[in-house]
């Protein structure tokens, strides 16, 4: 995972479904390697924000997810194993590469928890082919 570029995973053209954005620029908190992709938007008011980031944690595999509040929903799909973290308005999807690596796919949108729930399990399946396997 260490080579692995956040900003990399996703291109703003398969964002295109969600609204404009501009390239991902790349942030890094913490142990988190991430990129951030901030949609364009003339009026939050009238034309929903959306903030999407890929998060890679090289050092914290899916069992070291924290609850944003709302529980955590775990699944295995592929041998993969994945987290759905809800929180009020944002949506975490974790996608386990390892026992001690994951990828993050953090959505906000100004629609609420849902609509960023069902951005971040769409995003997820965009990232999570570009993965390695652990």
């Amino acid at each position: 995972m260490a080579d692995v570029d956040p900003c990399s995973l996703l291109s703003a053209q398969e964002l295109s479904k969600y609204g404009t954005f501009p390239a991902g620029v790349r942030e890094d908190v913490g142990t988190d390697r991430g990129c951030n992709f901030e949609k364009d938007t003339d009026s939050p008011t009238t034309d929903p924000n959306r903030v999407i980031t890929v998060g890679v944690r090289d050092e914290e595999g899916i069992d070291d997810a924290q609850d944003n509040g709302q529980g955590i929903d775990r699944g295995e799909s592929g041998g993969r194993e994945f987290a759905r973290i809800p929180g009020a308005g944002v949506c975490t999807i974790v996608i386990g590469v390892s026992e001690s690596s994951r990828v993050d796919i953090t959505t906000v949108a100004t629609e609420g928890t849902e609509k960023s729930c069902e951005i971040a399990d769409e995003v997820a399946a965009i990232v999570e082919p570009k993965l390695p396997q652990g």
